[in-house]
């Protein structure tokens, strides 16, 4: 039985387009154990995720809300494509973006990374720093989405430099961790060598918190990469039974007692 040292304890959540679907499913089963995070971090679909359940969102709800193909199918292929455009519409992760965050009001330990351009470079912003419009930034997949402008400066997709942002639960205070990655699937080779590489521009993280962090990941690949662009209800539910699978396998005998902070 592993009883981690005292301090914040954070749940972390990655990026992964409609693999996030797994998230919930990890959700669902570490919402009915004692865990309770202090502090919850995400990028891209996991800041959208994350915003519900620092919201209080049951583990139940998040299921539900990937289930309904009303609310999670975002991703439309526009009919004029180009790279200023973008390949999918942005309407309806507007719509998604700003409904999750009329839902749920996520309270001061809630953060989002997001990648400002064109430096490259990962910001965070906490608490009431947070719209939809940071959600709606943190999701837009670079190049198949437009860019969003917050305050005059242009952000996309929270996980291009890194899909796990571990740095931004141990910037918030998290001493240990709890990191839900989807972001395990069969790529393609111009993936490995151009978006993976970019990780070397992201923070880096001591190791001290790395050796705290707990990672609940896939046991073996969701899938092709190009079932995260297209919405099918029967894989949808079968993610989320991965999702609670793999976090009652990993979690055996791992102990995390914290108590959500006001």
């Amino acid at each position: 039985m592993i009883v981690p040292p005292s301090g914040k304890t954070a749940l972390v959540l990655s990026s992964g387009g409609l693999f996030g679907a797994y998230q919930a499913g990890v959700w669902s089963y570490l919402s009915e154990t004692s865990f309770r995070p202090d502090v919850v971090v995400g990028a891209s679909v996991g800041a959208l995720n994350g915003w519900a359940i620092a919201g209080g969102c049951h583990h139940g709800q998040l299921s539900e809300r990937w289930l309904d193909k009303a609310q999670t199918n975002v991703l439309i292929r526009r009919a004029k494509t180009g790279l200023r455009a973008g390949f999918f519409e942005r309407e309806p992760l507007q719509r998604l973006a700003s409904a999750i965050f009329r839902d749920y009001r996520a309270s001061s330990n809630f953060g989002l990374v997001t990648v400002e351009l064109p430096f490259l470079r990962s910001r965070l912003f906490t608490g009431a720093a947070v719209t939809a419009t940071h959600l709606l930034a943190s999701a837009s997949i670079p190049v198949a989405m437009p860019t969003v402008f917050i305050d005059g400066r242009r952000f996309t997709d929270g996980g291009l430099l890194e899909d796990v942002p571990l740095w931004a639960a141990a910037e918030m205070g998290a001493t240990k961790i709890i990191a839900v990655d989807a972001m395990h699937f069969d790529c393609p080779w111009w993936y490995r060598a151009t978006v993976r590489p970019m990780g070397w521009l992201a923070p880096r993280i001591s190791a001290a918190v790395r050796a705290c962090t707990t990672l609940i990941r896939p046991s073996k690949p969701l899938g092709h990469y190009s079932e995260a662009l297209d919405w099918d209800r029967s894989r949808i539910q079968r993610w989320i039974e991965r999702g609670y699978e793999d976090a009652l396998r990993t979690m055996k005998g791992v102990i995390y007692n914290s108590v959500p902070t006001t």
